[in-house]
């Protein structure tokens, strides 16, 4: 079967951080997923973008920090979940991609866990 769902669930605003997007005259703004309160609150490690190290080979500044893409076991294949920082197109949102069962059934699950820190 090819049948298959993309759900996009978003951010509550306290879970995310306003940005200012500029091009030519026009500003913008979009909500951008703190990286590092979601993270800690769900106990999932982050990954980074940008590392800089000093002479002494201490970090200096971290950017672009991420979590990576995860996959929760199911009986047959996985399903596939993406934290979205956030960008002026797409919402700082979780992301879930499988078949309609599969996705009904995560929902069922994440909802239960989730449900203090999205909408």
């Amino acid at each position: 079967m090819l049948d298959m769902l993309r759900v996009l669930i978003p951010f509550k605003e306290e879970f995310c951080f306003q940005i200012e997007s500029r091009s030519s005259s026009v500003s913008a703004y979009h909500l951008e997923l703190d990286v590092k309160k979601v993270s800690s609150i769900l106990g999932i490690t982050t990954g980074v973008r940008t590392l800089e190290r000093g002479a002494d080979m201490n970090i200096k500044s971290l950017s672009g920090e991420y979590i990576p893409y995860e996959s929760i076991p199911s009986s047959f294949t996985g399903i596939a979940i993406k934290f979205n920082n956030g960008s002026p197109n797409v919402p700082a949102s979780i992301e879930m991609k499988a078949s309609p069962a599969r996705l009904f059934k995560a929902i069922m699950f994440l909802v239960q866990i989730l449900s203090n820190w999205v909408i």
